[in-house]
């Protein structure tokens, strides 16, 4: 992710709360979404590639199209004590007593992935596609232990612009819209010679593992009430749910990393790229602080890969110095 500008957006999921040119998604739509492609390295200016911040998808009200969320009225809902409290218990067992916390390890699964290079758009879909279907067979079970239901994303390959359920996107080169589960990629950003062939295939694991961290939040629940908690707060209160959703989207797709490091050969340089070429909010200054500094992720990222377990991915509980 470092040394490339990034802005973020959530339309859930992935990856929230904006129109985007005056058009707003219907309440069950929401999206999450990644940097601007312009950010791409290009081989010859990153001889030893890093995991770009294109790659990452963020949460950034300012730039997605947001979810209109059906809910009480607003004058019903300030004077029912009783609504109020069953709203907030309702955001705390989605977002901080979630099921998915108490499902354990994220299994080892076999991932074959292409080797062919990853020159053009067919040989792009094809490496996502594989990374998905990994992906796939690695959270099922997980969801099932959880109670949760599950359903395989579907993957929309893109070049430049994209129209979606969840509207027009031109900006960002992965993102995740909640309608259709669907996750965007911009196949055109991960192509060889515009990224070296280890760059492409390092930064398609990352990006797809970390909108497919959207899409289980989607499924958990997590995106609704993140999405609930938006209208109500404001400033610095909203960028810091914003960051702990993106750093949670991060969490899962550690603990998809770790279980599965041998079968998608994440040793050695390609393990360097994908956990320490990651860079902060601190990087893009001009920017909303809306993923998380330096400090946070690697924490996130390393408790992942210490611990192996989703109840390592609580970010909703964890305290104000831990999502920076």
């Amino acid at each position: 992710m470092s040394g490339t500008a990034r802005t973020g957006a959530l339309v859930v999921v992935a990856a929230l709360v904006a129109v985007l040119a005056g058009t707003a998604a219907r309440p069950e739509q929401s999206i999450v979404t990644g940097a601007t492609a312009s950010a791409t390295p290009t081989a010859e200016s990153s001889p030893t590639p890093s995991v770009p911040r294109a790659s990452t998808p963020a949460v950034a009200p300012s730039s997605v199209p947001l979810p209109t969320v059906r809910r009480t009225s607003p004058t019903v809902r300030r004077t029912t004590s009783g609504l109020a409290n069953w709203e907030a218990n309702a955001q705390r067992d989605a977002l901080v007593l979630n099921r998915i916390y108490a499902a354990g390890k994220v299994p080892s699964v076999s991932c074959p992935l292409p080797t062919a290079r990853l020159g053009s758009k067919a040989a792009v879909v094809r490496y996502v596609n594989a990374i998905l279907a990994c992906l796939d067979r690695a959270w099922a079970p997980v969801m099932e232990r959880a109670s949760l239901y599950f359903q395989p994303a579907e993957f929309h390959p893109f070049k430049d612009k994209v129209d979606t359920p969840c509207g027009r996107e031109e900006e960002h080169v992965g993102f995740y819209c909640s309608t259709g589960y669907g996750i965007y990629i911009d196949w055109s950003a991960y192509t060889v010679p515009r990224r070296t062939q280890l760059s492409a295939e390092v930064a398609l694991i990352y990006v797809t593992a970390h909108e497919y961290g959207h899409h289980l939040q989607q499924l958990a629940g997590i995106m609704q009430y993140y999405v609930e908690r938006y209208y109500d707060k404001k400033g610095d209160a909203r960028l810091q749910d914003n960051r702990r959703m993106e750093l949670q989207a991060t969490c899962f797709a550690s603990l998809f990393f770790k279980a599965n490091q041998r079968t998608l050969r994440l040793s050695g340089t390609r393990y360097r790229q994908l956990t320490l070429g990651e860079g902060g909010d601190e990087d893009f200054p001009d920017t909303p602080r809306d993923h998380g500094s330096r400090k946070s992720m690697r924490i996130w990222e390393l408790g992942a890969f210490e611990s192996g377990d989703l109840g390592s991915c609580n970010t909703w509980a964890a305290p104000t110095g831990k999502v920076t």
